[in-house]
């Protein structure tokens, strides 16, 4: 992208901060961009004091909103914690003038739940002990996640935003090269 001339920036996000990076054409604002994912990556955790806000993804794109008025290129990669008919809003707004690509990032766990007993559950300030291995909450949680799942892909669905799946334990270049179209890398050492 910087390549051929388009500005790059970004929005990231957790439940307690934003970063913005204004869109600028050139590397050195690429790797800021990648610092920010990287430090707010690793700022996520269970014994980091950052509460959860479910509404959090609507309020980061309602700015996005704002910024991305016609012929931007906008890639929401996100897990959608909080997704909802406001969202659909928001990213059918920003969809109208723009190019919109939605990245799910997600845990495989998250879709076949180990069968465990007395698993510990948090979001960072309370936690709660739930038996995996009951029929009953295993069905609860599925359902949770799968309409997570079904809020994202009604982004495709309806909205014709192409919905890309990274699974976090992956190669997350490999994921996005074989998403895009792209050959995969060659090894190290050999000729691109």
């Amino acid at each position: 992208m910087v390549n051929a001339g388009d500005r790059v920036g970004a929005v990231v996000f957790d439940d307690a901060l934003t970063v913005e990076i204004e869109p600028h054409r050139s590397r050195k604002n690429v790797l800021r961009l990648l610092e920010a994912l990287i430090e707010r990556n690793g700022a996520l955790g269970l014994d980091r004091g950052i509460a959860g806000d479910a509404a959090r993804i609507n309020t980061v794109l309602e700015g996005v909103a704002r910024r991305a008025t016609h012929d931007w290129t906008v890639v929401i990669a996100s897990d959608f914690h909080g997704a909802d008919a406001a969202t659909q809003r928001l990213v059918k707004r920003i969809a109208r003038h723009n190019d919109v690509i939605a990245a799910l990032i997600h845990d495989p766990v998250a879709l076949e739940l180990p069968v465990m007993e007395r698993t510990v559950v948090s979001d960072g300030r309370l936690q709660i002990e739930v038996d995996l291995a009951s029929a009953r909450t295993r069905a609860q949680v599925e359902a949770l996640l799968a309409e997570r799942f079904r809020q994202v892909r009604r982004l495709e669905a309806e909205l014709d935003v192409p919905v890309l799946s990274i699974d976090t334990t992956g190669d997350v270049a490999g994921q996005l090269r074989r998403a895009l179209g792209f050959p995969a890398a060659r090894a190290a050492g050999g000729r691109r």
